[in-house]
């Protein structure tokens, strides 16, 4: 598969590929006869995998040490917990995240409570209850 192929199957830039590839983070890509990336589908799975660490917030710097440990040929028992540290520390964040949102939802739901109630009650207070009026009506 190309790069401009795997470009639009991943959603990510034939630069951010290059990009990542630079830094290490995708590696192994084969090249055809002519020079050109040829993606398998084990790196359409890598790529995946990689996106996903990105849209948790993992930053760059921990994706290519990441990906260092895993593709320098047959990790020892030291890189497979170095690795493990890594999705450790990023699960971490994901579930601090995880609460951070479950908070500011719990505002938005009781703002949104509190709105209803007041509207409810200004319906009710104007005699315009189920009725809708737009603004400026003579009705």
């Amino acid at each position: 598969m190309t790069i401009k192929e795997v470009a639009q199957r991943t959603g990510l830039s034939e630069h951010t590929l290059r990009y990542y590839e630079r830094l290490g983070i995708i590696s192994g890509v084969s090249r055809s006869e002519s020079g050109y990336r040829d993606y398998s589908e084990q790196d359409i799975g890598w790529i995946d995998f990689i996106q996903c660490l990105k849209r948790t917030g993992m930053p760059l710097e921990d994706l290519r040490e990441f990906s260092q440990y895993l593709n320098c040929g047959q990790p020892s028992a030291e890189d497979y917990q170095a690795v493990l540290d890594i999705l450790n520390q990023q699960r971490s964040r994901v579930l601090d995240q995880i609460e951070e949102q479950r908070k500011s939802l719990g505002h938005i739901e009781f703002k949104l409570s509190l709105f209803s109630e007041k509207k409810q009650r200004s319906l009710e207070e104007s005699g315009c209850e189920g009725r809708m009026v737009p603004p400026g009506s003579t009705q």
